[in-house]
């Protein structure tokens, strides 16, 4: 069972030497040729050996963390919804007005709904005729749900079309219905569209957040674009936007002399002037007051629904009381800490009073 291999030069050895191999059962041996085959073989080099490894350690850590994230999104619960900017489908392109009054319209509604966390319009209007996909958009913004709509205007009636969008694992539409109403009822559509999206998304309404949702009063159709043509104004915020936003409340009011918003946004624009520093706060704070307390005249359920603790907010900033305008701002949020609008203010606010860093926190919420 044993035979001669020859005289083989072995490693570190200065001479030949004889060498033999056994063969039993258990014990393979290669033949002649195969061992000399194998003694030409240059090693694997070990970096090769390593980078090996690291890419199939990569591939496993990749597979792991995508059935990981699938696993979790799945049947996950509506926590946060975004409302993409609406789109115009009338034949009339000089309603940019009512497209930004549509929009803030529905995120108002939603924001009234503690449970959910809503961007701003000013988030959402980054996407506006974006190329992004609806789940890379969502994954942007850190939002499982998607609102999307349209809308057009026949004589005195307005067409809306919303959907509820579920971006992850898969998109999928989960709910959609069209609003058909006079102009004079468009601020019902606002308040219908968010009890049937949290119907849809299995989101239980509180008694106090079904009576913020319940029923609008009637707005006269002219009235109402006035009031949405200044909103629109005031939010550009320049002076001479402010100016022309100022104009079209008063337009409103002259219209409808009851139309409790408008005075509202009057009372807004006179607290902007204060506070961009575009009139002395000695002049802007007697007229807002004036104005507000005119809104709450004609409708004192503003107080209740939220505009009393902004009132109580913009009045602390005008008169320079950083401390009480702070707590004002917290019991905002408070009580809707979904509404990024809020945030995003109260961020700046931070930053204005030297906070930037927690600032910037509250603006990324």
């Amino acid at each position: 069972r044993c035979k001669i291999l020859g005289d083989i030069q072995l490693k570190n050895v200065d001479h030949l030497v004889k060498t033999y191999y056994h063969r039993g059962k258990r014990l393979p041996v290669p033949s002649i040729r195969r061992k000399n085959e194998l003694m030409d073989l240059p090693p694997r080099p070990l970096i090769k050996q390593a980078w090996f490894y690291i890419t199939v350690l990569l591939v496993f850590i990749s597979i792991v963390f995508t059935a990981v994230w699938i696993f979790s999104t799945r049947n996950k619960p509506i926590d946060s919804i975004v409302v993409l900017p609406v789109e115009n489908l009338s034949d009339n392109t000089d309603q940019e007005w009512l497209e930004a009054g549509i929009h803030n319209g529905l995120i108002d509604g939603l924001s009234k709904i503690q449970a959910l966390r809503i961007p701003s319009r000013k988030s959402a209007l980054k996407y506006d005729h974006s190329d992004m996909t609806i789940p890379e958009i969502a994954r942007d913004l850190k939002v499982n749900g998607v609102v999307t709509g349209s809308f057009h205007t026949t004589d005195d009636q307005v067409h809306i079309q919303v959907r509820l969008i579920q971006p992850f694992p898969n998109e999928s539409q989960i709910w959609e219905q069209a609003f058909d109403r006079p102009m004079k009822n468009i601020l019902s559509i606002y308040y219908d569209v968010a009890v049937a999206i949290s119907q849809a998304a299995n989101i239980p309404l509180s008694p106090k957040e079904e009576w913020l949702l319940a029923g609008s009063r009637e707005v006269d159709p002219e009235a109402y674009e006035a009031y949405l043509r200044g909103r629109y104004s005031c939010d550009k915020g320049t002076k001479a936007d402010l100016d022309n936003a100022m104009n079209y409340f008063q337009l409103a009011l002259k219209i409808d002399s009851t139309y409790a918003l408008a005075y509202t946004g009057i009372a807004s624009v006179w607290g902007l002037y204060g506070q961009h520093g575009f009139i002395p706060r000695s002049i802007t704070q007697p007229k807002y007051e004036e104005a507000y307390g005119k809104a709450l005249e004609l409708d004192n359920t503003l107080a209740d629904k939220g505009f009393g603790v902004i009132h109580q907010m913009y009045r602390s900033i005008l008169r320079g009381d950083w401390e009480d305008a702070e707590l004002r701002f917290r019991k905002i949020i408070d009580a809707s800490p979904g509404n990024a609008h809020f945030l995003v203010f109260y961020g700046h606010f931070l930053a204005v009073l030297g906070q930037p860093i927690e600032g910037l926190e509250y603006s990324y919420r």
